[in-house]
């Protein structure tokens, strides 16, 4: 029998109605959560999509389904998709007006699909010349469970970009924008001749730039390397700056980049360290934010520090009894909402890097080779920190949740806290789920998954759904007990009064999804 969810979310109470609007999709094969979504049309949520694995056709061949529905979970059309056996799905994305997905075939040719969201079939391109590493990382990645693949990127509603490795003298980056048909609009990447190892990974696109966060090398087992902020003309694929990420001799990380398209402004953060060291080596001494206008000029550069602005943040591990000393946890940066007093609220979420038992039992038993690191990333807190107009702390929050553990693949232990927060983002390891704005209202609201079992009152449920609230110029947070059978499960925004929660069952081999009310 399935159990009930109650959410109080955002300010009212949420409750199961008998005639609730749903949506059931029966003999699904394979699914991750995160290839549902929901459709937009300028600013209004005009529907969902889901995309599945069915089943085999034949001995060759592999079926996948598609399914577009209305804002109300009603299907509109189902497009049946067919690839060659083995083939598996990297990537999906949705840019507002086309969908983009990737197959690998299990050997060596990744193919591309365009539909729009009619159903129409835009185009088709294949990819056969698939760098060996890259091909290494792909087989590797697919034979763990909840692997996500993540190297495209929508541009608004004009098409999208895909980032790649290229085989220059020394490996280095390339980015290939292409319309909504495929066809390609322009490729901006590394000089081949470098002599450094260069890598890039997408942060923001649209139709005016691209963002990325670019890393230099010697080689691959140098542990120091240099970071840049890359940003490239959207439309014709012309770099626009590559900025090096260093100030006072120290570097600067890049963790984080929001793009406040209303105001023409790229908001970048991530952590400093000290004259002298480098992020590979070295401790940093707090995070910055830094404003820069879509020229790359910059506008706004800010420290925070971690001893005398943000003390009270360091926390000690309630589950680790060795970890007696409260250390600095990094933070990553979901988004940064702006208020229309000129205020910023940077929503975000702890982490720290640690000796995991589990990869440690994983390096013993497999002698050392392959499986998972030694070391593993804690999860933490959300954290809400306000800043005036000119990025000076005025105000900051932490929200307490269960710690979650994400163990690292192996030969990771020595990446940057840039780096794993990525992987992390990409591997979905985060709790934070959504952030949606009522400019009218001058509010937003946050949502995140909080694993604590318990309530305020002491009652168990399967886990926790909770909401960060700015509404008439105060900032609150609530919990609500959640219970589900479900494999997995997401929330997403939906029509005006509405939430919309999204479950895979994989015994059942069912995908189900709820619009439900709330009352405020």
């Amino acid at each position: 029998m399935k159990k009930t969810i109650y959410l109080f979310l955002m300010l009212g109470f949420l409750t199961w109605q008998a005639n609730g609007q749903s949506h059931k999709v029966e003999n699904v094969m394979k699914m991750s959560i995160r290839n549902s979504g929901y459709i937009m049309e300028k600013d209004a949520l005009v529907g969902y999509y889901i995309f599945y694995k069915v089943d085999k056709v034949d001995r060759k061949t592999e079926a996948f389904k598609l399914e577009l529905l209305d804002n109300n979970l009603g299907s509109v059309k189902t497009i049946d998709i067919m690839q060659p056996k083995n083939s598996v799905l990297l990537e999906m994305e949705y840019n507002g007006k086309a969908f983009i997905m990737s197959f690998f075939d299990g050997k060596e040719t990744m193919t591309f699909l365009s539909y729009d969201i009619a159903g129409k079939k835009l185009g088709e391109k294949k990819d056969a010349d698939i760098p060996k590493i890259e091909k290494m990382m792909i087989l590797q990645g697919v034979q763990n469970d909840g692997f996500d693949y993540s190297t495209l990127m929508s541009r608004g509603d004009e098409g999208f970009v895909r980032q790649t490795i290229s085989k220059n003298e020394k490996l280095g980056y390339s980015l290939e924008c292409f319309k909504n048909n495929l066809s390609p609009a322009w490729t901006y990447g590394s000089d081949p001749k470098s002599d450094l190892l260069e890598s890039a990974n997408m942060l923001y696109a649209t139709s005016k730039v691209v963002v990325a966060h670019v890393i230099k090398k010697k080689g691959m087992m140098t542990k120091k390397y240099d970071t840049f902020l890359l940003i490239v003309d959207g439309q014709i694929g012309k770099k626009i700056l590559e900025k090096p990420l260093m100030d006072n001799k120290g570097d600067l990380s890049l963790v984080s980049c929001n793009v406040n398209e209303d105001k023409n402004e790229i908001i970048i953060s991530g952590e400093y360290f000290a004259p002298g060291d480098d992020q590979a080596n070295s401790k940093s001494k707090g995070i910055y934010f830094m404003t820069l206008d879509m020229t790359g000029k910059e506008l706004v550069f800010k420290k925070i520090s971690w001893d005398l602005d943000l003390a009270k943040m360091k926390n000690s591990d309630p589950d680790d009894k060795k970890d007696k000393n409260a250390a600095n946890a990094y933070i990553y940066w979901h988004t940064v909402e702006q208020t229309k007093d000129g205020h910023y609220y940077a929503i975000g979420e702890q982490f720290k890097k640690t000796v995991s038992a589990m990869g440690m039992a994983s390096m013993v038993l497999s002698g050392g080779r392959g499986g998972a690191a030694a070391t593993s990333i804690h999860v933490y807190n959300m954290v809400v920190l306000e800043f005036d107009q000119d990025f000076k702390l005025v105000n900051y929050s932490s929200f307490e949740k269960k710690k979650t553990e994400v163990l690292l693949p192996a030969g990771s232990t020595a990446a940057g806290t840039a780096i794993l927060g990525k992987f992390i983002k990409a591997t979905g390891g985060f709790d934070f789920e959504f952030a949606t704005r009522d400019k009218t209202k001058d509010a937003f609201y946050a949502v995140y998954k909080d694993y604590n079992r318990k309530d305020e009152d002491g009652k168990k449920a399967d886990s926790m759904i909770g909401s960060i609230v700015y509404e008439n110029g105060k900032l609150a947070n609530y919990r609500s007990p959640i219970n589900t059978e479900g494999t997995s499960i997401r929330f997403s925004p939906a029509k005006a009064g509405y939430i919309a929660i999204t479950e895979y069952f994989k015994k059942k081999k069912t995908v189900e999804m709820h619009l439900e009310k709330i009352n405020y």
